[in-house]
């Protein structure tokens, strides 16, 4: 059976091109993709990649798997959304913050917070120190 990590991790090599990038993509370190490279050559038998100078280049058999990865990794991602959706966790859930500078510093977020609780069925609330670009990256 095909691994959802790994799969992953085909297709970050298969968009960048590169180990490297992929890595960078996943969060991983290099050693711990070319692992799961190497997993998943010897689970499905074929080989995947091929070395080339000093990058690599999907074989027609690593291509064929890269393309259903994406595909499976699509409908992966949109059951997620979905689910989640069904379940109200995410979907549609307002995001609001407050950073420490700014005209917005001195506001009361309290009552945001308290005027969102009827529009949505499980609001989430977190307080804590961030700056705007987490507080961006967060609510996006």
């Amino acid at each position: 059976m095909l691994d959802v990590t790994r799969l992953r991790v085909l297709d970050a090599v298969a968009r960048h091109g590169s180990v490297t990038a992929a890595a960078k993509e996943l969060h991983y370190s290099q050693p711990s993709v070319s692992h799961h490279l190497a997993r998943l050559e010897a689970e499905t038998g074929a080989q995947l990649l091929q070395r080339v100078g000093r990058g690599i280049r999907l074989t027609p058999a690593g291509q064929l798997l890269a393309d259903r990865a994406a595909e499976i990794l699509g409908r992966i991602d949109a059951a997620d959304a979905e689910l989640s959706a069904h379940v109200g966790l995410t979907a549609g859930a307002p995001c609001c913050g407050r950073c420490s500078t700014g005209s917005w510093s001195g506001r009361p977020l309290g009552r945001v917070v308290a005027r969102t609780r009827t529009g949505w069925p499980r609001p989430m609330a977190r307080s804590g120190r961030c700056s705007r670009t987490r507080l961006a990256t967060a609510c996006r």
